[in-house]
């Protein structure tokens, strides 16, 4: 059934109390058809008004404005149908908590999934952002997608390259009129020995990782889990390394994640915030060397032979936006990528935020920042005016310059006395 003006603050963990235009959900293949062929509020959707259709997956990747007019669809299926002469292919609905199947195939022996353990949302939303962690994407183990094409209104099934996963990207994003219904995953079944113990082979590496994946630091008096004035960090290069070891007990894996992202990441369900709120940019080597120099203490990662990615986090704290707060909104001092809202903030207030932050790095780095959540307050952040990247960049270098002439102007002057 179609509803009219549904508030949309229990699907969005920005807890925004957005008032939806029109609102339709469904838990099987067959009542999506039903809705479309009975329902006489059911619009009929072209290229040119598609974009007033909008699906809402787990909400836990979105920020919304206080009224969306839009047509709303929400799935809710939430089937597991493990195949008869595969038990590694499973196909499960879209409406699927992720977390929920990744503790099922945790459970049933079945390997692909574990690292990408308490990712919020759901399985629709999954294969649209390509979603990762340590290492693993989704797009590692698609095999297709069943999709119901709105214009059309006919199932399309793509295979993984019809997808054309990205960093955090896919062909969904470029094409709105489809509707995610089933996720296939090609998963792994877990060999009897190794569902409980590490291959012996494994063993060395699997302890020299173990040891370089935990650094011991002095702890400031702040820091409330401490131990005799020492705090345990995590060094995430060497914990995406041990996760990817084969051998290593999926349970184990899921363990791990779950540890350190409990420790390290707000749950949703008692603090307003989506995660990881910006993407890590992704620069030409060329692009990166010229701007090293300026950016102490940015971490970075290999992407390519010709491409670097840069951690948007260290490039939020290099500029001192950690802890920052202003109004309802603030950025977490410890995960910089995470804007967190004390319920109260609107979409705009939120947005506005966002701006805000990619202006500062923007201006600061010559690094632009983008989002790695759905802004469905486009029209507002556009009016904020997001300054010119070139311009940005030719304000860095003079500052660098700049920076340089009064080192050397110092030298000069202690030099003479």
């Amino acid at each position: 059934m179609i509803h009219r003006d549904v508030n949309l603050k229990p699907f969005n963990s920005f807890q925004i109390p957005c008032i939806a235009q029109t609102y339709a959900s469904f838990d099987s293949e067959e009542q999506l058809f039903d809705l479309m062929e009975r329902e006489e509020h059911w619009p009929v959707l072209t290229t040119t008004n598609i974009a007033n259709v909008f699906v809402l997956g787990g909400g836990s990747n979105i920020l919304l404005p206080d009224r969306l007019h839009k047509f709303v669809i929400h799935p809710q299926n939430k089937d597991i149908f493990v195949s008869p002469l595969d038990r590694g292919m499973i196909t499960v609905g879209a409406g699927t908590d992720w977390d929920e199947l990744v503790a099922y195939t945790v459970t049933n022996h079945l390997a692909g999934l574990e690292r990408l353990t308490l990712i919020p949302g759901n399985v629709g939303a999954s294969v649209v952002q390509n979603i990762g962690a340590y290492g693993a994407e989704v797009a590692d183990v698609v095999q297709q997608v069943r999709c119901l094409n709105l214009i059309t209104r006919e199932i399309e099934v793509l295979t993984n390259s019809d997808c054309q996963f990205s960093y955090r990207s896919s062909v969904f994003k470029s094409r709105p009129e489809l509707l995610v219904v089933e996720v296939t995953f090609k998963l792994q079944v877990v060999p009897f020995f190794f569902r409980y113990i590490p291959s012996v082979l494994d063993l060395p590496t699997l302890i020299s990782l173990s040891l370089k994946s935990i650094r011991i630091e002095s702890a400031s008096k702040s820091v409330k889990r401490k131990w005799r004035g020492f705090k345990l960090k995590m060094h995430f290069d060497k914990v995406r390394e041990l996760l990817a070891v084969e051998s290593l007990p999926i349970r184990l894996k899921r363990a791990v994640v779950k540890f350190i992202r409990t420790r390290t990441m707000p749950n949703p369900k008692q603090v307003a915030n989506v995660g990881c709120f910006f993407k890590s940019p992704i620069l030409p080597v060329k692009t990166y060397l010229n701007l090293q120099s300026r950016l102490q203490g940015v971490g970075t990662y290999p992407h390519s032979d010709e491409t670097i990615k840069v951690s948007a986090g260290d490039l939020i704290k290099h500029v001192g936006l950690n802890g920052y707060q202003q109004g309802n909104v603030h950025i977490e001092t410890n995960r910089p990528l995470i804007i967190i809202s004390n319920g109260q903030a609107t979409g705009h207030e939120i947005s506005q935020f966002a701006t805000m932050v990619q202006n500062t790095v923007l201006k600061e780095t010559g690094i632009r920042i983008e989002p790695e959540v759905v802004i469905l307050d486009e029209g507002e952040a556009q009016n904020l005016g997001v300054i010119d990247e070139q311009q940005a960049l030719k304000e860095v270098n003079a500052l660098f310059v700049e920076k340089h002439k009064q080192i050397n102007y110092s030298r000069n002057e202690e030099q003479s006395a």
